[in-house]
């Protein structure tokens, strides 16, 4: 991961992501045993031919955490996590 100045916060980007929203902190609230982060998006962009209106799917296969330990993807073929 390289880490990228943001252009518009204080906090880095990583260079590698496809996407980013830079948001600002408005407040945090207790909910139970997690608590919740409330921001503002102050900027949104994406790399270039990855997102027109919504992602292209053909190129961006984002992780997505089923729960517990499962993830998937949105593509068909299948690949083991390297150790």
């Amino acid at each position: 991961m390289s880490p990228q100045k943001a252009e518009k916060i204080a906090a880095p980007i990583v260079k590698e992501c496809v996407a980013h929203l830079e948001c600002k902190l408005m407040r945090t609230v207790k909910t139970g045993d997690h608590i919740s982060i409330i921001g503002r998006v102050v900027t949104a962009y994406a790399m270039e031919g990855h997102f027109e209106e919504v992602y292209d799917m053909a190129r961006f296969h984002p992780c997505l955490h089923l729960g517990k330990n499962f993830f998937t993807t949105c593509i068909r073929r299948r690949k083991e996590p390297e150790i």
